[in-house]
């Protein structure tokens, strides 16, 4: 879990590399002993503090600085250390995150074989998308199966640009709704670039990219077979 400044489901993925680079970072040389030469190499305080903790008790802590003129090793220091040493490879990407990048940016998330049924509601415009007999169609209508198929790759991974945090000031009308499976995946367009996105999962607000909801936001001509 990220703890603060806000709690909030982690990004497994980068928690599982910060811990795992955490636990052994291998130096090659020591380049400085020279306490005034930490923020040149952006080891004082600007540098990232990261702590290292095993059931609750603090292992290690250091500060990850700048990347090397090479751009292949990092400097780091230890805390209450004068010693500034290289690492054998950059390791800031996996510490020098924004609160944001720490967090699961996952919307929706479903296994896209168990999917059977998606529907698309936009205004008084409903239609739905069914798998039958091992064909999808829409109602009964043969569709373009490769469009499908691209369309159900995007909905079964859909990952946020940013968080909404902040209380909505009121419930904005809805732009379209796509269900799937039982869960509603609710489009609110901001503008001409982004969208508000919701699901009927929780109450957190996202925000996506236009350029997202283009492979999402299908509507009954694209799903058709081209006309010859």
């Amino acid at each position: 879990m990220v703890m603060a400044p806000i709690k909030y489901k982690a990004d497994e993925a980068a928690v599982t590399s910060a811990v795992g680079k955490g636990r052994k970072i291998e130096l090659t040389s020591l380049v400085s002993a020279n306490p005034e030469k930490q923020k040149l190499f952006q080891v004082d305080s600007s540098g990232t503090l990261v702590k290292v903790y095993e059931k609750g008790s603090p292992k290690a802590a250091f500060r990850i600085g700048k990347a090397s003129s090479s751009y292949t090793e990092t400097y780091v220091r230890l805390e209450g250390s004068n010693e500034v040493q290289l690492t054998n490879e950059t390791i800031s990407s996996y510490f020098t995150k924004l609160p944001k990048d720490w967090r699961d940016k996952i919307v929706f998330k479903m296994d896209e074989g168990k999917i059977r049924t998606v529907k698309f509601h936009y205004g008084d415009t409903t239609f739905a998308l069914s798998l039958q007999d091992s064909m999808w169609r829409i109602e009964k209508d043969s569709v373009n199966q490769t469009a499908v198929k691209s369309l159900l790759s995007a909905l079964a991974n859909i990952q946020t640009d940013e968080f909404i945090d902040s209380a909505l000031a009121a419930i904005p009308k809805l732009t379209a709704v796509i269900e799937v499976e039982g869960t509603q995946i609710r489009f609110v367009k901001k503008d001409d670039t982004k969208y508000l996105v919701q699901t009927s999962q929780s109450a957190q607000w996202f925000e996506l990219q236009s350029w997202r909801t283009t492979s999402l936001l299908k509507r009954r001509k694209d799903l058709l077979p081209a006309k010859l």
